[in-house]
Parts: structure tokens; C-alpha cells; sequence
């Protein structure tokens, strides 16, 4: 059991994440988090890596908990990078699955016919 989970489990409504749109407490982020490891699970990828880049907000905190939930290896990519880099790295890791938490990321980017694209929308709706 991972501190998270444990955290929901004896503190379920206390806040586990404060951000500019509000706050959400460990039983959400547990919740999210599942979401995650659920997607990452029913791709088959469990004993990968799992590549994602996303702002600093609540899904990307979900995929750094729900990856490593699946089995999978957590590849943080930096936002900020060049997607032609970004995409060197994800395939440097060997990563088949990408989490991505942009709303253009993503979109024009040559992805290789192996590599699975999970968006934000796609992945969960959390505050």
C-alpha cells in the first residue's frame, strides 16, 4: 500500500492538494490516481515505462501516483522542452504509453506507431 492510498484511507476528507482551483483531498487524489493506474493497466504496459508531461496540476500529480500503482515505470517529461526532444526521451525510456496533461501538446507531434497518446480529457475529470 502506498503512502497515498494509506493517507485516504485514515484521513479520507483531509486536503491533499491545494491549488488555484480548489482543493482536493486524499480520497480524490486516491480516486484519481486508480483512474490513472486503470488506463495504464488496460493498455498492457504494467511492466513498461509510461512516459507524461502535463502542467503542474492535479492529473499530473494523479499519473505520479497511478503510474508506479499499475507496475509501470513513471518517465517524467519536462514541459517545457521542445516536443522533438520530448519525443527523444520518450523513446529513449522506451515508453509506449504518453499521459499528456496540455491541452496542445501532443497534436503535432510524430509518434511512433507503438506509442499510445492518453490526454488529459481523456484520462480523467478532476477539479
Amino acid at each position: 500500500m502506498d503512502w497515498l492510498r494509506q493517507a485516504a484511507l485514515t484521513r479520507p476528507e483531509a486536503a491533499a492538494l491545494v491549488t488555484r482551483a480548489g482543493t482536493l483531498t486524499y480520497a480524490e487524489m486516491d480516486h484519481a490516481a486508480d483512474a490513472v493506474a486503470a488506463i495504464v493497466a488496460s493498455s498492457g504496459l504494467a511492466d513498461g515505462a509510461v512516459a507524461f508531461w502535463g502542467e503542474r496540476d492535479p492529473a499530473t500529480v494523479a499519473a505520479v501516483w497511478g503510474i508506479p500503482r499499475a507496475g509501470a515505470t513513471a518517465v517524467a517529461i519536462d514541459p517545457s522542452l521542445p516536443p522533438a526532444e520530448s519525443m527523444h526521451l520518450t523513446r529513449e525510456a522506451g515508453a509506449r504509453l504518453e499521459i499528456v496533461n496540455l491541452p496542445t501538446l501532443g497534436l503535432d507531434l510524430d509518434l511512433p506507431e507503438d506509442l499510445e497518446l492518453v490526454r488529459k480529457f481523456e484520462l480523467m475529470k478532476i477539479p
